[in-house]
């Protein structure tokens, strides 16, 4: 185990490198909207499991095979799969970033989160929010696919494709709760939410707002803001790129054209002047 004031990263057998670097990430300042000052960890506990079944062991089982980390805020626990299988899971550094956004926001607001705002707020703030890929949403959202919101924070969808949906609607609706009236609003919310221990009422009184509201709200936002708009600027890009790819090609053509047409020319200057082949000189009657 290494540890740093209250924070502890276990480890077991060669991980302690790992585990170093872990520790350093941890202290790494973040920025935190609403929320005064940088994230910490007081008194916390990291581990690093190296294999599935600890993770299982750890967890009780309740974790996914895609999850690249767990939170438990109630105990102040982060949980990171460390093993070769969990490689590809995201970005280790976001990941922490996103647990420890968990255990922040939950120790601040005194652990009464929805599970929509939560997972929202530590996907947005940990940089794991890819606009990009926005038309995800546009789709969900025209195809009656997307949950509401209310429905995100009674149950966690278990399936990768249906959670990592979730995860990007609820970053999208947080992104939009926070930026919609400005800064200051947003930490006003936050400090209400935390004075009178529920969002909606915070809303009600901050933002005017009902949650539904607030919902129809962020939706049109989204159908706006996503889409055949997006999709046209990707294409754009793409066709842009494709272009910029045939003019080049085109023009290393040419320039390879001209250096044959220089070189068959150079070889018909190096030619014997022609002859006469009849031999005598004389012409035939």
């Amino acid at each position: 185990m290494v540890e740093r004031d209250s924070v502890r990263v276990a480890y077991w057998g060669e991980a302690r490198r790992a585990a170093e670097r872990t520790l350093d990430a941890a202290f790494a300042p973040l920025p935190l909207p609403g929320i005064p000052g940088v994230a910490r960890l007081p008194s916390s506990t990291i581990v690093l499991a190296p294999t599935p079944e600890v993770l299982d062991s750890l967890t009780r089982g309740q974790t996914p095979d895609w999850a690249a980390g767990v939170a438990i805020p109630s105990q102040r626990l982060i949980i990171l799969p460390v093993y070769e299988e969990s490689a590809s899971l995201g970005d280790e550094v976001v990941t922490l970033r996103h647990e420890l956004a968990h255990i922040a926001l939950n120790a601040y607001l005194d652990g009464q989160v929805p599970r929509w705002f939560d997972e929202g707020y530590a996907t947005w703030v940990s940089g794991g929010w890819d606009a990009s890929a926005g038309w995800q949403i546009r789709v969900a959202l025209l195809r009656g696919n997307a949950p509401v919101l209310d429905s995100l924070s009674l149950g966690w969808p278990r399936g990768e494709a249906r959670a990592r949906l979730a995860y990007l609607l609820s970053a999208s609706a947080v992104r939009h709760l926070a930026t919609s009236r400005g800064d200051e609003a947003f930490a006003a919310l936050i400090e209400e939410w935390r004075r009178v221990g529920s969002l909606d009422t915070a809303m009600r009184s901050v933002y005017q707002l009902t949650l539904p509201q607030f919902e129809r709200e962020w939706r049109a936002v989204v159908r706006r803001r996503y889409g055949w708009l997006l999709a046209m600027s990707q294409m754009t890009v793409f066709w842009f790129g494709v272009t910029v790819l045939v003019l080049l090609l085109g023009s290393l053509r040419r320039k390879r054209n001209r250096e044959r047409l220089e070189a068959l020319r150079k070889e018909e200057y190096m030619l014997p002047p022609a002859t006469d082949s009849s031999g005598d000189g004389v012409d035939p009657e």
